[in-house]
């Protein structure tokens, strides 16, 4: 049960990561005139 909770919790970090490179990526796009 402890280790299931961790697995998702990592996945859940690695999401988030994912999205914010995306998020971060979008804003500096949208930056450049």
């Amino acid at each position: 049960m402890i280790k299931k909770l961790m697995k998702v919790k990592c996945i859940w970090v690695v999401l988030m990561l994912k999205i914010g490179k995306r998020t971060k990526l979008l804003e500096i796009v949208n930056q450049v005139p």
